[in-house]
């Protein structure tokens, strides 16, 4: 359920640290093993298509990895992210933070989160939460995660600031 779709050229950044969050650095290269060791513990064999995440917090720095899991009645899988939110929420609580996210999948072009997902990670995360995306080949070939602000990544959001 994700895209591959190019990000709009002014989100579309390739270097470690963007501006908004300028007094922090990701640790990209932990950030990308462990999406990666996720993604091979995907549970794919409908779709062949293994999806690893891993998510930075803000509070303890903690990392959380999760893959994603099909089911035969396809709308009971589970995309990577939710199960690297479950593991977060279940061991921090619910008003953990994160601060960094990074996706890991064999495709061509970089992945992005569906819109579902989108929409959970945004409640969980800040204006300054930045997404990497990146493929294996690109990392094997030295090539830099594609990145963006999160919030850049879902215009318009629905939050439960318009519940209240």
């Amino acid at each position: 359920m994700h895209s591959t779709e190019p990000l709009k050229k002014s989100n579309q950044k390739s270097n470690q640290k963007l501006t908004k969050n300028s007094e922090t650095t990701p640790d990209l290269e932990k950030l990308a093993d462990l999406a990666f060791k996720a993604k091979t513990l995907a549970y794919a064999p409908y779709s062949h298509f293994k999806v690893g995440v891993c998510l930075q917090t803000i509070e303890t720095q903690a990392y959380f990895s999760g893959c994603n899991v099909e089911n035969a009645a396809y709308p009971c899988s589970q995309c990577a992210e939710a199960s690297a939110l479950g593991h977060m929420v279940s061991t921090l609580g619910p008003e953990v933070k994160i601060k960094f996210i990074f996706l890991a999948a064999d495709t061509q072009e970089p992945i992005w989160p569906c819109g579902g997902c989108r929409q959970r990670l945004v409640e969980f995360s800040t204006p300054e939460t930045q997404i990497f995306s990146q493929t294996l080949v690109n990392q094997q070939s030295g090539k830099p995660p594609q990145s963006a602000y999160l919030f850049d990544l879902l215009p318009n959001l629905f939050s439960k600031n318009l519940l209240l």
